[in-house]
């Protein structure tokens, strides 16, 4: 599947879910919608015999403890991850996933200059494969059993098994944004965050606009120090585990471990933090704030905000397409 139609789909599903009460999230989530995701991705590897255990190198397994930490951390003080944080506040006309972006891109950029480095000192060393095609077709059936299984218990889990088949199939991951003007001469990744942000923060407008949803569903408390640290740190985590908080479900179910064991250190670290560290304390003491853009500019105004954002961003990748500024800067 290109890459730019699992975005579009994507972002269909995430009105669709907003819409029928189940808002996609990962570290504001049970571990049931949680795990339907993940055995969504399981199913879609195993239906195209794409799911095999990958064991990556001796320094990958130190990298995947850290990048979980990291993401965890930054995870708890965004007051969530690159899809609880930013994705899903942003398509919510939520002020504070701007500022969750701008951290996002300044960990990545020292994300990238780090893997830039390892290239330089040719630290790469290539995982070891396992593939096993005569046992896929036995775990996607009994992977699509289960899905049938949960699904018939709450039909929601339809909007979640559906999130993690688009992931597996797409390759979608807001990680392959952030290098893709360092590393490639094409913005096709961009396009397809563009696209599903595009398609669901006007579907997520138009049912607030006409009062269908709860106007400060996924308005969060980040708008301020708290959400730009988070988001740095979450960053710097996302390249170092090669993944995105969505895309670590998608990789797992593909039989990375690598993914696998970032993917638990970072919900096991966000969730232990949660618990022992009142968060609502730091929040009010450094003054991050719940902003909702259509107080402050209606919503013809917090429209044109996010659209702007999204535009820029796009223009600015068709740039370095064209030039290859970043590329030959960094890479080339």
């Amino acid at each position: 599947m290109d890459v730019r139609v699992g975005g579009i789909l994507l972002g269909l599903l995430l009105v669709l879910g907003e819409y029928f009460g189940s808002p996609w999230g990962i570290t504001n989530q049970s571990f049931l919608n949680l795990f339907v995701l993940w055995l969504g991705a399981f199913f879609s590897a195993n239906l195209f015999k794409e799911c095999g255990l990958r064991i990556p190198a001796n320094q990958e397994w130190t990298k995947s403890l850290i990048a979980g930490v990291l993401m965890g951390i930054g995870a708890f003080l965004a007051a969530g991850d690159n899809v609880t944080a930013f994705l899903m506040p942003f398509i919510n006309l939520s002020a504070g996933s701007l500022v969750v972006l701008v951290g996002l891109w300044i960990g990545g950029l020292m994300g990238i200059k780090y893997q830039l480095k390892e290239l330089e000192k040719k630290q790469q060393v290539k995982a070891i494969q396992v593939k096993f095609p005569k046992l896929n077709p036995l775990l996607a059936l009994l992977s699509f059993g289960g899905l049938v299984w949960l699904c018939f218990k709450s039909w929601v889990f339809v909007f979640w098994a559906a999130i993690g088949m688009v992931l597996q199939k797409s390759n979608w991951c807001m990680v392959n944004t952030l290098k893709e003007p360092f590393f490639s001469e094409k913005n096709i990744n961009t396009q397809s965050v563009v696209l599903t942000l595009g398609l669901a923060v006007l579907g997520i407008w138009g049912l607030k606009f006409y009062q269908v949803l709860e106007p400060y569903t996924y308005v969060l408390p980040n708008f301020g120090i708290l959400g730009l640290v988070g988001g740095i740190i979450f960053g710097l985590g996302m390249l170092l585990a090669g993944s995105c908080g969505a895309s670590l479900f998608a990789k797992s179910g593909e039989g990375d471990l690598k993914s696998f064991i970032t993917l638990g250190v970072l919900l096991s670290c966000y969730k232990v933090l949660n618990s022992t560290i009142p968060l609502s304390f730091l929040q009010e003491g450094l003054k991050n704030l719940n902003i909702y853009l259509p107080d402050y500019f209606g919503y013809p105004g917090a429209l044109l905000i996010s659209l702007v954002v999204l535009g820029l961003w796009l223009t600015l990748s068709w740039w370095n397409v064209k030039t290859k500024k970043l590329l030959k800067r960094y890479y080339l």
